[in-house]
């Protein structure tokens, strides 16, 4: 319990900073342009303590996740539809008194706080350096055990790739360790990906075409890291069930078959068996042990034993302020161009329950990072926290510039029309495309809240 409330707190704080920051940009281009600001606020619901300087009132409110930025005039048609007023006022200082030119960019500014935003963290944190927790770049191919069923021989297998093999670069990309590797594959379903391998005395390339897991959109090709069976984590059950095991135990062998690495063990436990017999080497000791096991609850019966392999620290390479500065703005504009793919994978028959996530699920996702995080230290829990709310920040970006109703993106593109034309816009026309947008953002909250708690639910999130 204590752990989902971390989570939760730690998930609000950062959605809400991405929040904070996207509507402080909408904040500065309206007072740089001559809109009257009524309202700038920290949080939502009922005013905490505040004071009011050239008309805004700046405030901070019960709720402090995000924020808000009420413009003068702006929210037109409660008082159009109370007054049964036919045309949008235009006074002075309002937000419809202005020309449309001033409020698309005022409508832009918001996604583009998030785009400066992310780009000076991550700068920040390329420029310190930050350690990578992971397998290093050698492989397993699936198929060589039965943890998994393939209908024929995935991309791996079929490309030529064997257990064992360590890939030391992809598309020219340098690999250092499995996470590299992943994150490349994840993006690239259906391409050609070139490797470089390395098998004993042997370096070669060969090529990969990932397939697109359906389920959650990724591109994948039927391999495991290799990871060593050290004991990096011991779960309560299985430490309440065998106190004499240790952090740092290898596993050198089960039902006295030799086991080499984890996808081993998890394969000398296919059958789920309530313990096993177990060669352990301790400060270069062996000693044999009977080990009871406790598995843990996974959506397809897999194998999942309550303790954890020890995984491998890399640390990014340094960079000066330079350097830093263009590696933010690379990750930035990757960032936006992987999310741009993965939308049009929506479309490609995937399972949506499982690849579009809401602001809850948003929310546990950043906490549960910042959690693993910090377990490891404070200044590594930062820095997974500051880099995945980056992320988000860029994706926000993104979906509010979609041109979908009540979206910034819809009215940048309903203000460019006015423009265009050269006539205001009429009440009629504002109100059909607000209803219609909120029509729109409605279903897809309901949707997305849905499937967030479904989900969340499903994995013991609450």
């Amino acid at each position: 319990m204590i752990d989902t409330i971390t989570i939760i707190l730690w998930g609000g704080l950062g959605l809400g900073i991405v929040i904070f920051i996207h509507e402080s940009g909408h904040f500065i281009a309206a007072k740089i342009l001559g809109i009257e600001v009524e309202t700038f606020s920290l949080g939502w619901g009922k005013k905490l303590v505040g004071f009011t300087r050239k008309g805004t009132t700046y405030q901070l409110a019960v709720f402090p996740l995000g924020g808000y930025c009420k413009m003068k005039g702006e929210h037109v048609l409660t008082d159009a539809l109370q007054n049964n007023v036919k045309e949008i006022p235009r006074e002075e200082g309002t937000y419809f008194g202005v020309p449309p030119w001033k409020r698309i960019i005022v409508s832009f500014s918001g996604p583009f706080a998030n785009l400066v935003f992310a780009v000076i963290v991550l700068t920040f944190i390329w420029w310190i350096g930050f350690p990578v927790y992971s397998p290093d770049n050698r492989i397993i191919l699936a198929s060589d055990y039965a943890l998994d069923s393939f209908p024929t021989a995935p991309p791996a297998a079929q490309a030529g790739l064997k257990t064992g093999d360590r890939v030391i670069a992809v598309n020219n990309n340098e690999i250092n360790n499995f996470k590299d590797m992943r994150k490349i594959i994840a993006i690239s379903a259906r391409e050609e990906l070139q490797f470089i391998v390395e098998r004993g005395p042997e370096t070669f390339a060969l090529s990969v075409i990932p397939d697109l897991n359906k389920e959650d959109g990724r591109g994948t090709i039927g391999i495991y890291p290799w990871i060593e069976p050290v004991i990096g984590e011991i779960g309560p059950e299985m430490k309440e069930l065998n106190p004499w095991l240790k952090t740092g135990d290898e596993i050198i062998s089960v039902n006295g078959e030799k086991i080499e690495h984890h996808i081993a063990f998890l394969e000398a436990l296919h059958a789920k068996p309530a313990s096993v017999p177990v060669s352990i080497m301790r400060d270069g000791v062996i000693s044999d042990h009977l080990l009871q096991l406790a598995y843990l609850e996974t959506d397809d019966n897999s194998v999942k034993v309550d303790l954890q392999f020890t995984q491998k620290e890399f640390h990014t390479p340094p960079l000066n302020p330079v350097q830093a500065f263009l590696k933010g703005i690379d990750e930035a504009v990757s960032t936006i161009g992987l999310t741009i793919k993965s939308f049009g994978l929506l479309f490609s028959g995937i399972n949506l329950n499982k690849a579009v996530a809401g602001p809850i699920r948003i929310t546990y996702e950043i906490g549960r990072i910042a959690k693993s995080g910090f377990e490891r230290g404070i200044g590594s829990g930062l820095i997974s926290f500051f880099y995945f709310i980056c992320m988000i920040s860029v994706i926000i970006l993104f979906m509010n510039l979609l041109p979908i109703p009540v979206l910034d993106g819809g009215f940048i593109l309903l203000f460019t029309y006015e423009a265009i034309r050269k006539k205001p816009l009429t009440f009629k026309l504002l109100y059909r495309f607000q209803l219609i947008g909120v029509s729109i953002i409605l279903l897809l909250i309901v949707f997305a809240i849905t499937n967030d708690l479904t989900m969340l639910f499903r994995q013991g999130g609450f």
